[in-house]
């Protein structure tokens, strides 16, 4: 994690609970207006004085963060990749959460919807006049037929997706709102290879038959992390209290799909169950360029919200 903020080097060190640093240290950070805090313990630990004891990483980033909020500094976070999607959305709902309790006039609605992206729902909560934010949910299983040139599927759509959104309003009284923010995208679809009528697959020119090779399952996959552009209209915390009507119509950008196509119990000869792996593979390519229509989700949502 870095720290980033404008100050004088004694303010900050005293800040820290006056940890003790070499003269080079101390030196640099005195001759820079804009000073980068690297809270690291390797990076920490190796600018101490020996002797002094440890510094644990966890303090040290607490000091940091405490004396720049009490300070009304800039704090600009960074973190390992890994943690981004975990941390902000913890983030985000404490946010909301703080909001609804500790903020007594705060008009706080809840939508409940229903559409492309299944049953779920979203609260919004003003965060500026012309600005609202909303965290929500949905979930959707839907089931249905597919085919590549060579073969037909049955196909299951699994859509589960965690937003965090923005809404633009173009004044204080208008309903209509652009939207933009970003979605945990845990869609998916399940892949389940059918034998035509003879009761066998062609792929690639050639014929097995499904008795013999086995079961022809696998999975579309898509990027966890997607943004989300729209407009809508609806506002649950316009003046009055009470029921109103909400709309989405917007796109979730997933990525370019991820497929694979995997056998099981193949019975026949070894030779075969080689080559049909082989013709599998370029049959995975195919289903990859049948599916690539998915890397722009089309979102469609109407609900009934209520302003508290």
């Amino acid at each position: 994690m870095t720290v980033l903020f404008k100050d004088s080097f004694q303010r900050i060190y005293s800040g820290l609970h006056q940890t003790p640093h070499s003269p080079a240290f101390i030196d640099s950070w005195q001759q820079h207006s804009v000073f980068s805090f690297n809270v690291s313990l390797t990076s920490l630990i190796s600018k101490k004085k020996s002797g002094t004891g440890a510094i644990h990483g966890s303090h040290m980033r607490l000091y940091a963060v405490q004396f720049c909020v009490s300070e009304n500094l800039p704090v600009v976070l960074a973190f390992h990749r890994k943690h981004i999607v975990k941390k902000t959305f913890a983030a985000l709902g404490l946010i909301a959460g703080w909001m609804m309790t500790s903020t007594s006039h705060a008009e706080v609605g809840v939508a409940g919807e229903i559409g492309t992206t299944g049953i779920g729902f979203h609260a919004s909560i003003p965060v500026q006049p012309n600005l609202n934010a909303r965290l929500g949910l949905g979930y959707l299983g839907y089931s249905y037929s597919g085919s590549t040139s060579d073969m037909d599927y049955k196909l299951k759509l699994k859509a589960n997706t965690y937003d965090a959104l923005l809404d633009w309003y173009p004044n204080a009284d208008s309903s209509f709102r652009v939207t933009t923010g970003l979605a945990y995208n845990g869609n998916k679809i399940d892949v389940d290879a059918q034998p035509n009528a003879a009761g066998s697959y062609t792929i690639n020119g050639r014929s097995y038959s499904a008795g013999s090779v086995g079961q022809v399952t696998g999975k579309v996959s898509f990027n966890k992390i997607a943004p989300y552009l729209g407009i809508g209209w609806g506002r649950p915390s316009s003046k009055d209290k009470g029921w109103s009507f909400s709309t989405d119509i917007g796109v979730l950008l997933q990525g370019s799909p991820r497929t694979t196509l995997s056998n099981t119990g193949c019975g026949a000869a070894s030779a075969v169950c080689t080559q049909f792996t082989n013709d599998l593979a370029r049959e995975n390519e195919q289903l990859q360029d049948e599916v690539k229509r998915f890397k722009a989700y089309p979102v469609l949502r109407v609900g009934v919200s209520y302003k508290f």
